[in-house]
């Protein structure tokens, strides 16, 4: 896959998070072993999955842009926990990105203001969340994203991150590792940083796992 770019999509597992100087993702140990000619990495942390149809549409308009051919790429979804949710700030021009532990003061970006964060987070999980709503825009996002990355000719892998997802008949499982019956918690094992993150050993069984997989693929 030398003339290949491998890219990678996700939240702060798959950016990095908690790596040491000198350390790589699982995306860039993965690239590198299959030999891709470059990786890129597009994700955020805290972001949501929602928010990777927002990260494989800026790769595709920086592709159009230098007018490459899509077909080059080999895109991996990190799918991150369901319960996040997006908030666009117009003055700053920034998907800003609000969990679970906002009310505890996390999830904000510098400068936010704490209490309009908190109230606009206890509104959402109060007023706005179903399990219902998280099952039908999970799925619409990787359905989403599994007939865009059709179109380009992009070939697409899948992976969970630490949730089991219930999938939709219309999802094609087979793209998404272990047809989604085992998660990135689980390959690495508790292989992870002080944090909640992997460490270097970590990410490189995230890393092994996919590449073996991506090696049997027929596409």
């Amino acid at each position: 896959m030398q003339n290949k770019t491998l890219v990678s999509f996700g939240d702060s597992w798959p950016q990095g998070s908690e790596l040491r100087h000198g350390e790589k993702p699982f995306g860039k140990l993965l690239s590198e072993k299959l030999g891709c000619k470059d990786f890129n990495n597009y994700s955020m942390p805290a972001s949501s999955i929602n928010h990777l149809s927002v990260q494989l549409n800026s790769h595709i308009k920086s592709w159009n842009d230098r007018i490459q051919d899509l077909s080059d790429s080999i895109a991996v979804f990190f799918l991150t926990a369901q319960e996040r949710f997006m908030v666009y700030e117009h003055h700053t021009n920034l998907w800003m990105f609000q969990t679970a532990n906002t009310v505890n003061g996390g999830g904000r970006s510098p400068g936010q203001d704490k209490k309009l964060c908190d109230d606009t987070n206890q509104a959402y999980w109060k007023y706005i969340y179903s399990p219902e709503l998280t099952d039908i825009t999970t799925n619409n996002t990787i359905i989403t994203l599994q007939s865009t990355c059709k179109y380009y000719g992009i070939k697409d892998y899948y992976i969970a991150g630490w949730q089991l997802i219930n999938f939709w008949p219309v999802v094609d499982t087979t793209r998404i590792y272990k047809n989604g019956t085992v998660n990135c918690r689980d390959l690495i094992k508790g292989n992870a940083a002080e944090g909640s993150h992997p460490n270097q050993q970590g990410h490189q069984l995230i890393s092994d796992a996919l590449y073996e997989w991506i090696q049997t693929d027929a596409r």
